[in-house]
């Protein structure tokens, strides 16, 4: 049973009323919706990463990926469309959800560079002088600020639906037909 239950359309401020009329109601949406102003921070970092990020869409869901296994988030069922429609083998994002490394689940070496960066973060709170330099090699700096970053935004998205306890559809890839609720099971 969610914790965060939909507020009624007439119980709703003048803020929670703009994210309604902009946000879809699934994942952390009712969640948020109690903080709707801090939902509207976020937004900017989340089209960031979606738009801007010089990490490549498959490493990019890699470190989501190994995250939401990290945190036991439903974010990992949710995020496994987008990660098969950036090119990630059906079989390493199994690997990853069954706690492999992501070293060791067939990714491409930028996406297992990044799960591994995510990882270590979540895990020692750091990075060690060689990861550092290997993770430096691929991206420079600016990648190594953008996966410190996407650790603690997504971080944030898969804590709010591991509290919340709300049923998370899986997240539709670009250009695929929108998840209906008469398709969940």
């Amino acid at each position: 049973m969610p914790r965060f239950p939909p507020i009624p359309a007439d119980a709703l401020d003048d803020d929670q009323r703009r994210m309604a009329a902009r946000a879809a109601p699934t994942g952390p949406y009712h969640g948020f919706l109690r903080a709707p102003l801090l939902w509207e921070h976020l937004q900017p970092l989340r089209h960031y990463f979606a738009d801007q990020s010089l990490l490549a869409p498959d490493e990019r869901e890699a470190a989501i990926l190994v995250l939401a296994h990290r945190l036991d988030s439903p974010a990992f069922a949710a995020h496994r469309p987008l990660a098969l429609a950036a090119g990630i083998a059906a079989e390493a994002i199994d690997a990853l959800a069954s706690g492999i490394d992501p070293a060791a689940c067939g990714l491409a070496p930028g996406a297992a560079l990044a799960g591994e960066v995510v990882d270590r973060l979540l895990r020692d709170h750091r990075l060690d002088d060689e990861l550092f330099a290997r993770a430096a090699r691929r991206w420079g700096e600016r990648g190594i600020v953008e996966l410190i970053c996407l650790t603690g935004f997504f971080a944030t998205i898969a804590l709010m639906l591991n509290v919340a306890q709300d049923d998370v559809p899986p997240t539709t890839p670009p250009g695929a037909a929108a998840y209906s609720p008469a398709d969940k099971s």
